[in-house]
């Protein structure tokens, strides 16, 4: 069930997703404690690329991918062809 409870966790969920760190949103949706925010703030697929990218040497950055150019080979050997 959506509930307007719902739709204002999701909103300032989208803050932390954005950026806004996950004490601030904790404050924000009134947990009296920060593991309980935990339980609903899911990082956002930007989160995850940048916290990997963000360890990544300008040497990793310069090899391509094994499966770069052989995309059709590498979906048949996955079975997805």
């Amino acid at each position: 069930m959506f509930t307007p409870t719902c739709s204002a966790e999701h909103a300032r969920l989208k803050l932390y997703q954005n950026g806004v760190s996950l004490p601030l949103v904790s404050r924000l949706l009134g947990h009296a404690s920060l593991e309980t925010t935990q339980l609903y703030a899911k990082p956002s697929l930007k989160m995850l690329r940048n916290a990997i990218e963000s360890v990544e040497t300008s040497d990793e950055k310069a090899v391509k991918p094994i499966w770069e150019g052989k995309e059709t080979m590498m979906a048949k050997l996955s079975g997805l062809r």
